[in-house]
């Protein structure tokens, strides 16, 4: 990388410098950090200066692909179809006692009674839920299958949108679910994934020149070993 015409300015370095600073909590803690590891601000700019002109070689001496033909991506895209499925989801809010007792069956037996539709049980999800998502009117966002508990998974995938559970136990407590969307299992199109396929198959050509020069260079180099 040295030895190209890449370039790297002192700009890109001060910012690369500033981005990994951010990452401490104050200046001090990033200053107590190079000392820990003997390190010095110099010799961190010199090891960012080095590692951005590594990266621009990269980037400007494997990154040149020839075009990819319409043929070739419409047989990867055929190839890898079970790749561009998407799992039947569903999205839903919960009401949660957290109580597997009599005592928590009564108090969520309760609250249903007071829900007549949506707007009920969303205040009442967040006044009188257990769960953090309480704060978000009980929205636990889109999921699908394997990714909640049996039980749970069972009663929401058999509701209607907008349709309220009776109450339903897990091993966490109970829960009154309200279904609030649906999305089917679905397969992109190739016209949704044909931009991605031909960005991640650039990729890969320039990752197989990368590792091809990468052997050359080394098959190329004089080793020495010391003992």
């Amino acid at each position: 990388a040295k030895e190209s015409e890449v370039e790297v300015s002192g700009d890109a370095v001060e910012e690369k410098l500033l981005d990994y600073m951010l990452r401490y909590d104050s200046k001090e803690d990033f200053y107590t950090m190079l000392s820990e590891h003997n390190l010095n601000l110099e010799t961190v700019k010199v090891k960012l200066h080095d590692e951005i002109l590594t990266r621009k070689f990269i980037q400007h001496s494997f990154s040149d692909c020839e075009e990819i033909s319409g043929d070739k991506l419409q047989e990867v895209y055929a190839e890898n179809l079970e790749s561009f499925k998407t799992k039947a989801m569903v999205r839903a809010s919960h009401i949660f006692i957290s109580d597997e007792s009599e005592v928590g069956l009564a108090k969520i037996t309760e609250i249903r009674k007071t829900i007549s539709g949506k707007e009920d049980f969303l205040k009442m999800a967040e006044s009188s839920s257990d769960c953090p998502s309480n704060c978000k009117c009980g929205d636990l966002g889109y999921f699908s299958v394997g990714k909640m508990v049996k039980e749970f998974e069972e009663a929401v995938f058999n509701l209607n949108i907008d349709e309220i559970s009776q109450p339903v136990k897990t091993q966490f407590g109970y829960h009154l679910i309200l279904l609030t969307d649906k999305k089917a299992e679905k397969t992109a199109s190739f016209a949704e994934v044909k931009d991605a396929l031909i960005k991640r198959l650039k990729q890969i050509d320039s990752e197989l020149k990368l590792i091809k020069f990468l052997k050359k260079k080394r098959c190329e180099a004089e080793i020495e070993i010391f003992v």
